[in-house]
């Protein structure tokens, strides 16, 4: 399920703004959708939402994409999806791969630890028992309030890093994933963001 059963608590992320050529049109309008659009409000779906960056690279349909909810201070279309990193068809992302390098480079950015994190869970697992060289393993994060939960990243991060994500082209398109954490609560997802990196 992309939602809880009562679809009350949305889950992942969407792609924002998809990757292009950065002229100085497309860099004004990434500015702008960061300055004015993105909002500061909700949960830490950090392995849900690089998960959804794994089905964009791919070319696979949306997973959570296309699933936001309103509610409490979210407004689930700021910023609105990037219809252009969808086939014309819909239901499915564009792979960036076709007019870029074959490695492209992720930097996941959180304030925090990852909270509501784990819809994506047992698709990840599933792609890693797909991976015979896979050393990566989940990792138990705890948060401010002592819950403790456990966080598959490292094992996505790992697998897309060594994988051909789309293998409907040519040669082995992978991803790199960076981390940056910033502010005091992101001390407590240090480990985990050490450990995906």
């Amino acid at each position: 399920a992309e939602h809880d059963e009562d679809q009350t608590q949305p889950h992942g992320g969407k792609i924002a703004f998809g990757i292009q050529e950065m002229t100085a049109l497309a860099k004004d309008e990434l500015i702008t959708i960061v300055e004015a659009e993105l909002k500061g409000a909700g949960s830490t779906p950090l392995c849900e939402s690089y998960y959804e960056a794994y089905r964009y690279l791919a070319g696979l349909p949306l997973g959570y994409g296309n699933q936001d909810l309103d509610i409490n201070q979210h407004d689930k279309d700021s910023p609105p999806r990037d219809e252009s990193s969808i086939t014309e068809e819909g239901g499915v992302y564009q792979s960036p791969y076709a007019g870029c390098s074959n490695e492209i480079f992720v930097i996941l950015i959180t304030d925090g630890v990852p909270q509501r994190d784990n819809a994506a869970d047992e698709a990840i697992i599933a792609l890693q028992a797909t991976d015979n060289d896979s050393t990566a393993s989940s990792i138990e994060v705890t948060d401010a309030n002592g819950n403790v939960t456990i966080n598959y990243l490292p094992m996505l991060a790992e697998y897309m890093h060594n994988n051909d994500i789309n293998t409907d082209m040519d040669g082995k398109q992978i991803a790199t994933l960076s981390t940056v954490g910033f502010s005091s609560g992101a001390n407590d997802a240090r480990n985990l963001l050490e450990s995906a990196a």
